[in-house]
């Protein structure tokens, strides 16, 4: 799964992170790209830690939910 996820999301950071490189430091759009960028090295910081998941610990979530908790280390 983590595989499937890393994929597309490489091609978008990489897509994104040149795309900066077309706008001067300070300009709007610079600025909303290096916040897509930042967002998208968190959803790959999530995406290393599902690729290494060998143990998890359920959360109790809304009513009867469960979640895996990856943020526990």
């Amino acid at each position: 799964m983590a595989h499937e996820l890393n994929t597309p999301l490489q091609v978008v950071l990489g897509s994104a992170q040149l795309l900066q490189d077309d706008f001067d430091p300070g300009t709007e759009t610079h600025k909303e790209l290096e916040n897509i960028i930042k967002n998208l090295k968190v959803v790959n910081g999530l995406v290393k830690k599902i690729s290494f998941l060998d143990q998890f610990n359920l959360k109790q979530y809304e009513g009867k939910t469960m979640i895996v908790d990856l943020v526990a280390d």
